[in-house]
């Protein structure tokens, strides 16, 4: 995607790194907090393409409250895929998950973490649609 890693440099609570979103080589100060979790015991009821990711509660509020975007990224060892969420955008759409037991739906199709995913990334710290689209004009240039 050509943005920046940086990741948290000790123990973190909840946040392993931050993305800084970059426009033609040019960083932005636009930032999105990442928490990673990676292993076949965080991917749950995995039917019809797709799985759950169960949150602590803990976490979950942690992530919901951050000041910034943030978003949890799940790697798949078996199919060797990413698969991301807004996790702010999802507990605002789904107040269903608040309760117990706090799970995190993944599409294997839509929720994939490559490329592609750049654009939805910018969508969540350009707030302003003609921002917005002066950057896809930009891109597409």
């Amino acid at each position: 995607m050509g943005c920046i890693w940086r990741p948290t440099p000790t123990n973190d609570y909840g946040i392993d790194g931050e993305i800084e979103i970059v426009v033609r080589d040019a960083p932005t100060n636009l930032l999105i907090k990442v928490q990673c979790k990676a292993g076949t015991s965080y991917i749950h009821k995995a039917p019809f393409g797709q799985f759950d990711y169960y949150a602590r509660e803990s976490d979950l509020s942690y992530w919901d409250q951050c000041n910034v975007p943030v978003i949890l990224v799940v790697c798949d060892p078996q199919s060797g895929k990413i698969y991301w969420k807004h996790v702010q955008g999802y507990v605002k759409s789904n107040p269903q998950i608040l309760p117990p037991p706090h799970s995190i739906r993944f599409s294997r199709r839509t929720d994939v973490f490559d490329k592609d995913s750049y654009v939805k990334l910018c969508s969540l710290v350009l707030k302003d649609e003609a921002e917005l689209n002066e950057l896809l004009m930009v891109l597409s240039t």
